[in-house]
């Protein structure tokens, strides 16, 4: 297992993840993240404040950012295409 950490990024503002998460693999990581900005933008509609260009940013523990879920791919993913979700080159 590995430890990832997930970074917020809303309303123009980036909010560091200090515990992180263990998981199983990048993928595992990646999941995680979707549920986490999808549960975000739910929580903004039913506030009324709803932020599209929201984010979780998913380093690892050098600190390197290897993928960023944004609310339109976690969208995307809840709807079953996964393939949607593309690992930074």
């Amino acid at each position: 297992m590995a430890r990832f950490f997930f970074h917020v990024a809303i309303r123009g503002e980036r909010i560091e993840g200090e515990e992180g998460s263990e998981c199983d693999d990048i993928l595992g990581a990646c999941k995680q993240a979707v549920v986490a900005v999808a549960e975000m933008a739910a929580e903004d509609l039913k506030a009324g404040t709803e932020d599209i260009e929201q984010r979780i940013v998913v380093a690892d523990e050098r600190g390197c950012q290897l993928l960023a879920v944004t609310v339109e791919a976690a969208i995307r993913v809840q709807r079953g295409s996964e393939e949607q979700v593309d690992e930074p080159r």
